[in-house]
């Protein structure tokens, strides 16, 4: 559905990205874990395969949040909302 709606942007060059900060690090910290999972660096390759994902979806989660939100008080309450749910994550587990 993403690949049919982004089709015609990309075809008539009116597909905008925008940059974050943000981009970077995670670029750098996904080759780390890229790199642990390919050359086998790890204790148990199922877990490290598994957080990985689990990274990966974060950061999906935070490039469509940067395209989406334009706005400084649109990031905010979406950094709450994200907050109000990481807290009691710890203690489930």
């Amino acid at each position: 559905m993403l690949s049919r709606s982004g089709r015609p942007q990309v075809i008539c060059g009116e597909l905008e990205i925008r940059s974050s900060p943000l981009f970077g690090p995670m670029l750098f910290f996904g080759a780390l874990i890229l790199w642990q999972v390919v050359s086998g660096h790890t204790a148990y390759r199922a877990a490290t395969f598994s957080a990985a994902l689990l990274y990966c979806a974060y950061a999906l989660l935070a490039f469509l949040a940067v395209q989406c939100l334009r706005r400084t008080s649109q990031l905010k309450t979406l950094a709450w909302i994200f907050s109000a749910y990481g807290l009691p994550l710890p203690g489930l587990h």
